[in-house]
């Protein structure tokens, strides 16, 4: 089987407070997702490990990594409760077949705040690291710029990588259900979509990471780091 290495197109899209940053809103501006599995199916109760779903077991020799040294704690989206941790970060699918033409062409990463506190993030400081048997190496990015925005309750910031099996140098022509192309959009997006940030990928295992700052100035606040482990096939 031909594989060929994934490109990687990471583009926020907002679903909380404005911020001076490219990007565009969420489709469920306002509100967090209420279902989805983890494989991006929308049946299940967000938490990605309902009855059934094969990525308990592609997940289950990993435990919950943390690479932010200034983190208070760190929560993973596979070995965390759904109601014990009511911020928290999923991927939506979390496993990616490139081989697949007919298969969702993105995955995407939605930190839903379910809880009464707002959690302020820098939402270009994400970071994507990929698991080897020496442990974990980085993947992206090289740097990132400073821009500051808040998820109040109730509002969520989703994260979306678009690993196609073509470059944006060849011609696109598989359009899976869901997506306008294989590949992002090479023009650096619009008021319609996120804005793409690209990088090569191999099949693996990956996770994806952001911190944030739980509570308010005028109050203690925690800075916590949210981890999701994804799968490239």
């Amino acid at each position: 089987m031909n594989r060929r290495r994934a490109l990687v197109a990471i583009g926020s899209s907002l679903a909380a407070a404005p911020v001076a940053a490219a990007g565009c809103l969420a489709p469920s501006a306002g509100s967090p997702p209420e279902n989805g599995d983890g494989n991006g199916n929308g049946n299940g109760d967000g938490d990605g490990n309902d009855g059934g779903n094969r990525n308990e077991e592609i997940f289950d020799d990993i435990e919950c990594p943390s690479f932010a040294e200034n983190a208070d704690r760190t929560v993973c989206w596979h070995t965390s409760d759904r109601d014990a941790e009511p911020i928290r970060l999923v991927p939506s699918p979390a496993v990616l077949d490139l081989d697949s033409g007919d298969g969702p062409a993105s995955i995407e990463f939605v930190l839903s705040n379910r809880s009464e506190t707002p959690v302020g993030l820098n939402p270009y400081a994400w970071a994507i690291k990929r698991r080897t048997e020496e442990g974990y190496e980085h993947v992206a990015p090289d740097a990132h710029v400073e821009p500051w925005t808040t998820i109040e309750p109730g509002s969520s910031y989703a994260w979306e990588l678009w690993p196609g099996n073509r470059t944006p140098s060849e011609d696109g022509d598989q359009t899976p259900a869901g997506s306008e192309d294989r590949t992002p959009p090479e023009d650096g997006g619009g008021e319609d979509r996120p804005m793409p940030i690209a990088h090569a990928l191999d099949p693996g295992t990956y996770v994806f990471g952001i911190v944030g700052t739980v509570g308010s100035e005028s109050e203690d606040s925690t800075r916590v780091e949210y981890v999701a482990p994804f799968r490239i096939e």
